[in-house]
């Protein structure tokens, strides 16, 4: 059996001829449109308003693989691969309604792990659909209102004005 699969922004066309026909078949575009019918997908600006609206913690999980987010990340943002997701977030998110943004190269990944998350129970979470690279460079839509720390297992966020109390767990990442 072989697929063609490609990039999930080919749509249909990338499926091998031979089983082009089978309704059954769903390409990863498919998969990734049903996402973002079922999440709250949001630019990298409405992302950083609700981030910075927020007074609880608030995570940005980096759904790349761990390579990719090694060479370059985003303040503040935690890697867990979207592989692991599912095995690894309680660890990151223990409540149910942490605020939670996932974002990955392109959105797709993203989306997929927004669903998941939602399926998972937590009921706070936005997928930013916008590419990385654009993410990265707009200097509007940093994500750097305090320093992480983790305290009992228990990522969190702290707003700048807060920090003080906090010296001895700040982590800078």
């Amino acid at each position: 059996l072989l697929l063609y699969i490609g990039s999930y922004r080919g749509a249909n066309s990338r499926i091998h001829p031979q089983y082009q026909d089978n309704p059954m078949l769903k390409t990863a575009a498919d998969l990734i449109a049903s996402a973002q019918q079922n999440i709250n997908c949001v630019s990298a600006a409405e992302a950083k308003a609700l981030f910075d609206a927020s007074a609880d913690c608030a995570v940005i999980i980096d759904v790349r693989d761990t390579e990719s987010a090694a060479e370059s990340k985003l303040t503040n943002s935690v890697n867990i691969s979207r592989g692991l997701l599912e095995i690894k977030v309680a660890k990151t998110c223990p409540h149910a309604d942490t605020l939670i943004f996932t974002h990955c190269a392109g959105g797709g990944r993203a989306s997929l792990s927004a669903l998941t998350l939602q399926e998972m129970g937590y009921t706070r979470v936005y997928a930013i659909t916008e590419k990385f690279k654009d993410i990265k460079f707009n200097k509007g839509a940093s994500f750097d209102r305090g320093a992480f720390f983790n305290l009992g297992g228990i990522l969190c966020v702290l707003h700048k004005s807060v920090r003080r109390a906090f010296v001895g767990f700040y982590l800078y990442v």
